[in-house]
């Protein structure tokens, strides 16, 4: 019965473990655990070790006191951006602007020239009651052809370009911004805290990793 239980335990670990590393079972059936060859407690004079060597290597590879830094670095330059509001300031913005319309056209002109005659008829105001005399007048007209105008002829005839400059002086926001500053301030502190206690943590568990290896090889 008892050892029943111990390998039905042994295959419960095992596919916990195969679940662990995302592995499927089915899949992996000759799956082997390796026991890593260690030396005995006896063997390794755990005391040699130097806590503070371990401290100082650990602290330049952890993600928690990386992370910690670098919130401790980002709250600092939030300081210097939220004093940059007591300074005026001062912007300049550009713009190239165009446009498009599918309804304008230009006017071609071509073909023949088209002739319209109109008499008129007139009378010499210098010799009363004369004969009316006609009076022949041609004009030409010229044959004129609407056409769309082209997309890029109309980007370069509507071409706009525009620069503007603008001064903005902080006079009555002044309580607001040193509001901010101290604000920021309090936040760069408490990363500083935070940080300090990711290390002061750090340090804790390797001297209790330390003092329990150290009590671990005593008692074997």
């Amino acid at each position: 019965m008892n050892v029943t239980t111990a390998q039905n335990q042994a295959t419960i670990a095992r596919l916990n473990l195969l679940q662990q590393l995302n592995l499927d079972p089915a899949a992996n059936p000759d799956f082997q655990i390796e026991v890593p060859n260690l030396p005995d407690p006896d063997e390794e004079n755990a005391l040699t070790l130097n806590t503070n060597d371990v401290y100082q290597g650990a602290a330049t590879r952890q993600p928690e006191i990386k992370a910690a830094d670098l919130r401790v670095l980002s709250a600092g330059r939030t300081i210097d951006l939220a004093r940059g509001a007591y300074y005026p300031r001062l912007v300049l913005a550009g713009s190239v602007f165009s446009g498009f319309s599918s309804a304008r056209t230009v006017s071609q002109v071509g073909g023949d020239s088209t002739a319209r005659r109109t008499t008129f008829f007139v009378q010499n105001p210098s010799t009363p009651g004369a004969p009316l005399t006609p009076l022949n007048v041609v004009t030409y007209h010229r044959n004129v052809t609407s056409l769309p105008q082209g997309y890029w002829d109309q980007l370069n005839q509507n071409l706009g370009q525009q620069v503007q400059f603008a001064l903005s002086v902080p006079i009555l926001n002044g309580l607001q911004v040193r509001t901010n500053v101290q604000r920021t301030i309090i936040a760069a502190e408490q990363a500083q805290l935070q940080a300090e206690q990711a290390r002061l943590t750090l340090r804790q568990s390797i001297e209790q990793a330390y003092a329990d290896a150290r009590a671990a090889q005593l008692q074997y």
